[in-house]
């Protein structure tokens, strides 16, 4: 699937490797044909699925588009035009916005920064699935991986038993129950290749509040705590180990590039990749060059709504990294595009500051003369 290689933030490199590993899809059913339907995605060229992308549907009108090569089935690379976009996203909510009101009717002072992220995109036809890959950059320092879920869902024919394992879309066509798991490669690199990983355990305490006689409060506390080895699964079968963890954390190795195989669909009892294997060697995972393994998924139940086509509302899945202490603040104030408006003459407010740290960038329409007020 989709990979990014040296992902860097200002200058800094944040992660060696980001990349999808492997879209897996379970199906329940009456029929065998329903019941035993298992894809797993890696095997079906998932990665080498990757066709063109219509300007203003798939991307922006404004996207740049990019060329990919794939060497599937070919005696040499060919050349899929146009398989992935970049773009930047109006996220429509501020990324950080404050109104200092000044409690007479008026205030001291606005100050707002507009959402937008940089994106990066392609798409993975898989027969019949379609799967919308994004990684989003925010000027913030935050990254944010996301796949959309479209295209024709996967059905069989209708009897009443199966009722209960879905929804009948047509006269005879039963929309099959199915859980999505989708698994990512998140090899970071913060200050160094020398990371550690702990997990912050928030409980609440009860303590005796010094300032009122008699009173209580409880109030949270957090400590830090390993993160063990993840616990022995009595009877799964190998390549379904990956999806099993939402986050798993080991060791980085040469040999350990990917958690999953495109032969993995062909033999699933003798897979050529086994992920059990990386998390069972209990190495020490304390000040080592990392990788996290990270499973998102959500349970699709189909209903008519789904004919012709899954829409990407509500069958969206993703994570976020945020940074945590790594910057001595938001590294957004920063950038050329903070607005703050400020009253030359309060309480009346009639007269204004307004400061951009950059011009407006060019629109398709000229944009509205920026008006403020602020009173009330």
């Amino acid at each position: 699937g989709l990979q990014l290689f040296d992902v860097r933030f200002g200058g800094e490199r944040v992660a060696y490797e980001l990349s999808v590993q492997e879209a897996i899809a379970f199906y329940g059913g009456h029929s065998p044909a329903a019941m035993q339907t298992k894809y797993m995605d890696a095997g079906w060229a998932m990665g080498a699925s990757s066709y063109e992308l219509a300007r203003g549907v798939d991307c922006p009108e404004t996207a740049t588009f990019l060329d990919a090569h794939h060497l599937l089935d070919a005696d040499g690379p060919v050349l899929f035009r146009h398989a992935l976009c970049v773009f930047e996203l109006p996220t429509g909510v501020p990324l950080r916005r404050h109104f200092d009101n000044d409690f007479q009717g008026g205030f001291h002072f606005y100050a707002g920064l507009e959402g937008r992220a940089l994106v990066l995109r392609t798409t993975s036809t898989v027969y019949n699935y379609d799967y919308i890959w994004d990684f989003l950059l925010y000027p913030n320092g935050v990254l944010e991986a996301k796949v959309h879920a479209t295209g024709y869902i996967h059905a069989t024919f209708y009897t009443p038993e199966g009722r209960r394992y879905g929804s009948r879309v047509h006269s005879h066509l039963l929309g099959n129950i199915h859980t999505h798991l989708v698994h990512y490669k998140v090899d970071l690199d913060v200050a160094g290749s020398g990371n550690s990983f702990e997990t912050m355990d928030i409980r609440f305490e009860n303590i005796s509040n010094p300032w009122s006689a008699g009173a209580r409060v409880v109030q949270p506390g957090g400590s830090g705590a390993g993160v063990g080895q993840g616990h022995p699964a009595p009877g799964l079968t190998p390549p379904l180990a990956c999806p099993r963890y939402h986050l798993a954390v080991t060791r980085r190795h040469e040999n350990e590039p990917s958690s999953s195989s495109i032969y993995t669909q062909n033999d699933p009892w003798d897979p050529p990749v086994t992920f059990e294997s990386f998390i069972r060697d209990d190495e020490s995972i304390e000040d080592q060059d990392l990788v996290a393994w990270v499973t998102v998924g959500f349970l699709h139940v189909p209903h008519a709504e789904d004919i012709p086509n899954t829409a990407t509302p509500g069958n969206a899945v993703g994570f976020f990294l945020r940074p945590f202490n790594f910057f001595n603040e938001d590294p957004s104030v920063a950038g050329p595009a903070p607005l703050i408006v400020r009253p030359l003459d309060p309480p009346a407010c009639s007269r204004l500051e307004i400061r951009h740290w950059a011009p407006p960038g060019p629109a398709c329409a000229p944009p509205e003369p920026f008006t403020y007020n602020g009173t009330y």
